[in-house]
């Protein structure tokens, strides 16, 4: 396991992990796409609900759209207050 746990402080015998365990994070995220993994619970829920759905990323109380399944009819527009719980 060498490399992966690091000591911050020769004094104190805890330590904490590298950023060794970052990189194998980042390369896992590159095989995975979110996109691909969500499109057929997506689309069912479009064709249940007849609305476009959407794919957000949270980020504390904002939000990225990281897709969209639109409705097949016409959307209609409407005020949806800007804050998430």
């Amino acid at each position: 396991m060498s490399g992966w746990i690091r000591t911050v402080d020769p004094q104190n015998p805890r330590g904490e992990l590298s950023t060794r365990i970052l990189a194998m994070a980042l390369r896992s995220f590159r095989e995975f796409d979110l996109q691909d993994f969500a499109a057929p619970a997506m689309a069912e829920l479009r064709e249940r609900t007849g609305e476009t759905v959407y794919l957000v990323s949270l980020d504390g109380n904002s939000g990225l759209v990281v897709d969209r399944v639109d409705a097949a009819r016409r959307p209609c527009l409407r005020r949806v207050q800007d804050h998430v719980r």
